[in-house]
């Protein structure tokens, strides 16, 4: 029973399906597994399902990633004027329809190291996928034995509160490699390595309710259409497409939050560095272009004082003030929605721009 986890057999009885059923023999439980053996089925399922779908699927993670930051601001090293033009004559090159899809895959796939990142993928996906199991399984059972005969909306929402203790937990264990990971995954050259990398540690811990914000939309809508297509009396087979098929429309669906978590996560400007009120989209455009002109001035800095010139120490510090003023903190629901709207101004294509990658990103979550 996927409900209680427990083991049952029902009583064999010619002709079943003909019987009313006051009459069918009940399912009788002849095993209830124990938490600490469940706990630690979950955790070997889990760590070593992730470790074959991670080490087969990685190259997918990377292309999705690339054409996700193809346009982000931050990497403005590979994002240049030239590389803007060199993007739209590739795009017309592709055409419509499948073009589309395919040639952002092509010009992904063709900057190589689609291995990129594995080494943190690995070391840190594979422990939070066994400990997301477990937690979300023993949750599970706990609140179905507070509510003795639940109804199915009553197993809805159980499904849902265990998916979200259990996406905070793992979250919480893999945030920081996913941040390094998808950073090496964005990188072009071994140069920009280090300007990209950035402080990932501290970015990954400032963005963290913002990550749960954007991956929980993908959970919880595919709890729901499972709820919606399965009555738990499947056989595996049929259970294991209705289950890859709500995985591969739930993954296309919540592409859009995907695409504005893969933003965060590459954005060092994105964190927070003090508290501060909230600000329209408009202001931070403004304080945004007033940060990049700064940048500029830190390339050729150098401070004039008593008639000689130094090394830009007071420019240096002018910088890491002005972007301090301007990463501010506001609300994470403001943040991630001011993603959205960034997102759909960067092009013409306008909320298309939130759907790129969501091919590939079906592809990963649907295998």
């Amino acid at each position: 029973d996927r409900q209680t986890f427990t083991q049952t057999e029902t009583r064999y009885l010619p002709h079943a399906d003909m019987t009313l059923p006051i009459f069918r023999p009940k399912p009788r439980v002849i095993k209830t597994i124990p938490n600490s053996e469940l706990l630690l089925a979950s955790l070997v399922a889990g760590s070593a399902t992730e470790i074959v779908r991670t080490s087969l699927l990685h190259p997918l993670s990377t292309i999705k990633v690339r054409i996700q930051a193809k346009d982000k601001n931050t990497l403005r090293k590979n994002n240049d004027k030239q590389t803007m033009n060199n993007r739209q004559t590739e795009e017309e090159k592709g055409g419509g329809g499948l073009g589309v899809i395919i040639q952002p895959v092509v010009d992904a796939v063709k900057e190589g190291n689609l291995y990129a990142g594995i080494v943190p993928t690995l070391l840190s996906t594979v422990p939070a996928s066994g400990i997301y199991y477990g937690v979300r399984d023993i949750t599970k059972r706990m609140l179905n034995e507070v509510f003795t005969t639940p109804s199915k909306t009553d197993l809805v929402v159980i499904s849902l509160f265990t998916v979200l203790v259990a996406d905070i937990v793992s979250l919480i264990a893999r945030t920081p490699a996913d941040v390094l990971s998808l950073r090496l995954q964005a990188v072009k050259a071994k140069e920009d390595e280090a300007e990209i990398v950035g402080t990932w540690l501290q970015d990954s811990l400032k963005a963290l309710p913002a990550i749960i914000l954007t991956d929980l939309p993908f959970l919880f809508s595919k709890v729901v259409l499972n709820s919606v297509f399965t009555t738990g009396s499947e056989g595996i087979g049929r259970y294991e497409l209705i289950y890859i098929s709500t995985a591969c429309a739930c993954a296309a669906l919540t592409t859009p939050f995907d695409v504005v978590r893969t933003r965060i996560l590459l954005d060092s400007n994105y964190y927070p560095k003090t508290p501060s009120t909230k600000s329209s989209t408009s202001d931070r455009k403004k304080e945004n272009d007033m940060l990049k002109q700064t940048d500029k001035m830190s390339f050729v800095g150098k401070k004039e004082q008593d008639g000689d010139y130094h090394d830009g120490d007071t420019l240096q510090t002018v910088i890491n003030v002005t972007r301090e003023e301007v990463t501010t903190w506001n609300e994470t629901g403001d943040e991630v929605f001011e993603q959205f709207v960034n997102i759909t101004q960067e092009s013409d294509s306008g909320w298309q721009n939130l759907f790129a990658g969501w091919a590939v990103r079906t592809a990963y979550l649907g295998l």
